[in-house]
């Protein structure tokens, strides 16, 4: 693979943090909207892949990046790629808030006079939630809007933000894809995702609990079992379409949307 001119290139990699001292000229070098810099909290977060970094600068010229910022304390309802608009990540005693809406690029030869971040880094399991969270702005699954409406009746919303759904990774449903009228159900398949080693008591309590609030009026649970990651198949991915805690899209409302951190 041709290699990047810029020096040092090859020492970074995707999710690595930036120094803090080196975000205001990152953030000046941007060659879209410029996200806040607010001294001593905003941190970056580099998101090309590692492929792209190193590539030759003609043929890859920019570096993408993410701004975040350091805060008290992470929202319970902002972890694990829950909210897809922000993404909060505990590392020791920091939390970091990302916006989706604080990404920007910068030449590719602006990363050869910053440095990399040394009081704190993200593990191997951060970066993939950063990732994935990412890439959900994509590929987020479009339910029926009669679906929609139905499940929104339910207690569904408020479950997916409960701790009770930190044991969970995804929920998986497969259901017809077609605007159906009143007075006929949606007939719906789940799969919920788990974690390794849940004990049975938590295992029946997710299990009563999504089932509960899934089986509203106009919709009917006809299976509904829960796998651990080593157990869900392609297929099943394939298949079926990954649950939210947004399943409905945002009202075409600019003051209800989520604007970029520190605006």
């Amino acid at each position: 693979m041709p290699r990047a001119s810029v020096p040092g290139i090859g020492e970074w990699h995707q999710c690595d943090l930036i120094s803090q001292s080196c975000g205001l000229a990152l953030i000046d070098a941007s060659v879209d909207r410029k996200p806040n810099n607010i001294e001593g909290e905003t941190i970056l977060c580099i998101l090309s892949q590692d492929c792209d970094i190193v590539a030759d600068e003609h043929k890859e010229p920019f570096i993408d990046l993410l701004a975040g910022r350091i805060i008290p304390k992470i929202a319970n309802e902002n972890k694990n790629s829950r909210n897809p608009r922000c993404l909060d990540i505990e590392i020791n005693d920091k939390a970091l808030r990302f916006s989706i809406h604080d990404r920007f690029s910068v030449p590719k030869g602006c990363l050869s006079s910053v440095d990399k971040e040394t009081s704190f880094r993200l593990g191997k399991k951060d970066k993939e939630i950063i990732r994935r969270w990412v890439s959900r702005r994509y590929v987020r699954a479009a339910f029926p809007d009669a679906f929609n409406e139905r499940l929104s009746h339910g207690t569904i919303a408020r479950l997916l933000k409960d701790p009770l759904s930190d044991d969970i990774s995804i929920i998986l449903v497969l259901v017809p894809n077609e605007e159906l009228p009143a007075g006929q159900d949606y007939h719906i398949d789940v799969i919920i995702g788990i974690q390794d080693n849940l004990p049975q008591v938590k295992m029946d309590e997710i299990e009563r609990s999504f089932d509960a609030a899934l089986s509203v009026p106009g919709i009917v649970v006809d299976d509904l079992r829960l796998s651990t990651e080593d157990d869900i198949t392609y297929r099943n991915l394939r298949t079926y379409q990954r649950l939210e805690a947004d399943f409905r899209s945002l009202p075409e409302d600019s003051e209800k949307a989520i604007p970029p951190a520190g605006l």
